[in-house]
């Protein structure tokens, strides 16, 4: 058992260490550490105003990402006067007949440009257009509806790209005023690709996901119910550029767009659970990004094993069909994957499963052989996943986070020639860059997610509306009338709880203030730790707290933190709750408290029998 200080400063009102990129929080003392971070095999050499060395074992998280925490949110709602968001500018791309332009108020961006990218089978492949962004590191979701197009041939949409160079390598989709939309894609040898297809009438919302290498471009009608346009599994650098564009075909006349309803967020999950990228979760319940580029069964032996592709830099990656438990063609949630078991087949995007023998999975699709219907042959667009074995949660003293969404569960690294080798609890060497780290904490040896365990949340009571009271009446009348019956409560209409993931795996709990969450545990614990921050799309000035409760009785309680504060680290000691419960309070309304990570720490690792939730 660690000797360790966990209490942080939190009890009632005292202050709260914040977590920046460069910091460390030190498990065995509780102290907070900042500065730049260098890895070595045994520890972490931290440069800065206290610098010093920390073994890894005494270690709870170590950030090394430039953005351990970002999101973008524009309301439709209320009165802006800057004439763009924060971050945001406009620009031409290319050779353009007039300059181009945008502004923005409440919520909608308007845009002009007079040219859009030359047909297909032109010899000119650079880009000429308007564009209105801003630059993003990392995994996301973009939204946004299209409200209007003006102008002939006029084409207008949301992309993502690495630069603003003509050329740049980049992904979107576009509407026209001709109603069709067109998925398009530039790739590192500037192959220029577009699809056309009949859509219905504007308005319609467009969508871009993005995990790893997976890409999905979506259509909806209503922003509810949606489509998917085109699925990619496509290399975008990680520091990218977000936004719109505008232009037209002809170049003979100055276009317009409309956008409002713009939605710029880490990708949302929809359960609980954590959603796993495009790569493959090992037995061990660790994920790598990336894919397959060839996994043949046929005379292999045994135990086959397949190349995997991480990146540009680590192209051919052993990993053995004993050590999967499934390979990612698209993104799912990890409770999905998990609630298989040993099940083998293939998990198609729509939800069903198709049992069989693999014969091979290879990057564009998977052949499967079934008594039923023998061998058939799934192509990737239509594949959620391919199950190999359950996931057998193993033994793991870290979690490393990796930029490109990999969480690795290691009980050891090594640092040499420059590359860090992480060896994941299933056996697979992971090698990558010490630039590639984004998190280094404790493993599941050491604490337990709390977002990954069948939490319960209680929304807050509605208001009971006093009695209306009776109208006058004559003293007859009064005598044989009945009693004046209270109007029915309103219903509760506070928001639900909400959960997805960030741009370095941060696993991110929305709670509306007045709710209450409650995890349950199993197996010992003495210490809570998460980061609290309000939502970006709380009020200008609301102010909230965070109550920690262990079986029903108040342990903690951070000071006030207001909207446009970064996250703050929150810890404290329980001893052996079978309950932790979360509770946010404002006197605002409308205030979300952003709950990310939290983790309760186990007592010891050898005596807590219980193993680490899948």
């Amino acid at each position: 058992m660690r000797n360790a200080s966990l209490i942080f400063g939190l009890f009632l009102g005292l202050s709260v260490a914040t977590l920046r990129a460069g910091s460390v929080f030190s498990l065995a003392d509780g102290s907070e550490t900042d500065g730049k971070l260098t890895l070595s095999p045994g520890g972490l050499h931290v440069e800065g105003g206290s610098g010093s060395d920390l073994n890894l074992t005494d270690i709870l998280e170590a950030d090394f990402s430039d953005a351990p925490f970002h999101l973008q949110y524009f309301s439709s709602a209320g009165d802006h006067s800057t004439p763009l968001p924060p971050n945001w500018n406009g620009r031409d791309i290319g050779q353009v007949n007039a300059p181009g332009s945008v502004s923005y108020a409440a919520g909608v961006f308007t845009l002009t440009g007079d040219q859009w990218d030359p047909p297909p089978n032109s010899q000119d492949r650079t880009d000429h257009y308007f564009v209105t962004g801003l630059p993003w590191t990392g995994d996301g979701q973009w939204s946004v509806r299209v409200k209007s197009i003006d102008g002939d041939n006029a084409r207008a949409g949301i992309m993502l790209r690495e630069s603003l160079d003509p050329l740049s390598v980049g992904i979107g989709v576009s509407a026209s005023s001709q109603n069709v939309a067109t998925p398009f894609n530039r790739n590192t040898d500037h192959n220029l690709s577009a699809n056309d297809i009949t859509v219905d009438n504007l308005p319609l919302w467009f969508r871009i996901t993005r995990r790893g290498p997976s890409i999905d471009l979506d259509l909806s009608r209503d922003d509810k119910q949606w489509k998917l346009l085109s699925y990619n599994i496509f290399t975008l650098a990680n520091n990218m550029w977000a936004g719109f564009f505008i232009g037209s075909h002809t170049g003979k006349a100055v276009q317009k767009a409309v956008f409002d309803q713009a939605l710029f967020t880490p990708a949302p999950g929809p359960s609980p659970g954590r959603i796993v990228p495009t790569g493959v979760l090992l037995r061990s319940g660790g994920f790598v990004a990336g894919y397959f580029s060839s996994l043949d069964f046929d005379n292999k032996g045994p135990d086959p094993v397949g190349h995997f592709r991480r990146n540009d830099k680590f192209t051919d990656i052993p990993i053995a069909v004993s050590q999967i438990s499934a390979v990612i063609y698209h993104p799912m949630p990890r409770s999905q994957l998990t609630a298989l078991g040993s099940q083998v087949g293939v998990l198609m995007k729509n939800g069903d499963f198709m049992t069989g023998n693999f014969e091979a999975i290879n990057t564009g699709d998977a052949r499967l052989n079934s008594v039923l219907l023998g061998t058939q042959s799934y192509d990737r667009d239509a594949i959620g996943a391919c199950m190999l074995n359950s996931v057998q949660p193993m033994p793991a003293n870290y979690e490393v986070r990796l930029k490109d969404g990999s969480c690795i569960l290691t009980n050891g690294i090594s640092v040499s020639n420059g590359h860090v080798a992480i060896d994941d609890a299933a056996g697979v060497a992971v090698p990558t860059d010490p630039d590639d780290i984004a998190l280094f904490r404790a493993g599941p040896g050491e604490v337990q997610t709390l977002i990954d365990l069948p939490w319960k949340a209680t929304p807050p009571p509605a208001p009971t509306p006093p009695p209306v009271p009776a109208p006058p009446a004559s003293p007859a009348a009064a005598t044989n009338a009945a009693p004046a019956a209270n109007p029915a409560p309103a219903p509760n209409q506070a928001p639900p709880v909400e959960c997805w993931v960030g741009p370095n795996q941060e696993q991110i709990m929305a709670v509306p203030t007045g709710t209450i969450v409650d995890f349950p545990l199993t197996g010992k614990f003495h210490a809570v730790a998460l980061r609290v921050a309000l939502s970006p799309d709380s009020p200008p000035n609301s102010q909230a707290i965070i109550r920690i409760l262990a079986d029903g009785r108040e342990v903690a309680r951070t000071p006030d933190f207001r909207a446009g504060d970064q996250p703050r680290f929150m810890e404290v000691t329980v001893s052996d709750p079978q309950t932790v419960t979360l509770v946010a309070n404002s006197m605002f309304g409308g205030v979300r408290v952003l709950v990310i990570d939290p983790v309760a720490i186990r007592e010891s690792a050898a005596s807590d029998d219980a193993a680490p939730a899948p």
